[in-house]
């Protein structure tokens, strides 16, 4: 699976053109892109302000925070992942796109 991202930085004079723009890296993101490239799709870009994948869980990162969906539901269906826990813990989801 590969992906054009585009980090482009406030005040930049470079201008991009695509039929479609996806905002943000995290996995609805990455889902949305997915779709589109299974749909034969491939002029579209994906923004996001990170640096990295992981769109929420870049942002949050306070003592104890955990997805609050069933670990087995938080996963994409073209990308499986089995994990061992109930719910999944910050570094866990992190890792998982990336």
């Amino acid at each position: 699976m590969c992906f054009f991202f585009c980090f482009v930085s406030v005040g930049s004079d470079v201008a991009f053109f695509f039929q479609i723009v996806i905002l943000g890296a995290g996995m609805s993101g990455l889902c949305q892109a997915k779709r589109l490239l299974d749909a034969g799709i491939t002029d579209f870009v994906i923004l996001e302000k990170a640096s990295r994948l992981g769109g929420t869980w870049n942002f949050n990162i306070y003592p104890g925070i955990a997805c609050d969906v069933a670990s087995h539901l938080y996963c994409f269906s073209f990308m499986l992942n089995p994990w061992k826990v109930l719910l999944l813990v910050t570094h866990l989801v992190y890792l998982y796109p990336n």
